[in-house]
């Protein structure tokens, strides 16, 4: 068997290791005197650590802490406030854009459908399937599949939609717009 390591030594001096895991550890333990030796310095250390004086603070720290949490409860109420016009704004411009394309979209919707109910109603498969028969019925669902609708912006205004996009994704995850002190 290997060698006890130190997270199980630690363990079993917790008391947390399972019956099953304790009663092998203790087998290996009673035939190992490496693990024995390394049980025992760890033994000492815990000794060491109980019967250590705490050392008295110097310094009154209660102060610090008081105004550093009063200062960060502070920018977390200002922060909120930020937060809550990125996502007002964040509504209103999926609002505008879901207005603008809506047209688009029932389109698309409405191609969707009927491609999916051509689709339900033209397929046929034979019970023996050759590779030449798939071939020929998966060609014909293909070319039976219109082109997607496209949507008709200038260069320009792709940019700009792009761009008021990339605006409101960086707010929307607080990587512009923010004061972080640190």
């Amino acid at each position: 068997m290997a060698h006890l390591d130190e997270l199980t030594l630690n363990a079993y001096l917790d008391d947390e290791l399972p019956a099953s895991h304790r009663a092998e550890a203790e087998a290996h333990l009673a035939d190992c005197p490496a693990c024995q030796a390394e049980l025992a310095a760890l033994q000492q250390l815990f000794f060491a650590l109980d019967s250590a004086a705490e050392a008295p603070f110097t310094v009154d720290v209660s102060a610090a802490v008081a105004q550093q949490i009063a200062a960060e409860s502070a920018n977390r109420k200002q922060f909120s406030v930020s937060s809550g016009l990125v996502l007002v704004s964040e509504l209103v411009a999926a609002g505008v854009l879901l207005f603008l394309l809506w047209p688009t979209i029932q389109e698309w919707l409405g191609w969707i459908h009927g491609w999916q109910t051509q689709l339900a109603w033209n397929i046929t498969w034979p019970d023996p399937i050759s590779w030449a028969e798939l071939h020929e019925q998966l060609s014909a669902i293909i070319q039976s599949i219109p082109s997607l609708p496209a949507i008709d912006l200038a260069t320009m205004q792709w940019f700009v939609l792009i761009g008021v996009a990339l605006i409101i994704w960086l707010a929307g995850n607080r990587l512009i717009f923010t004061n972080d002190a640190s």
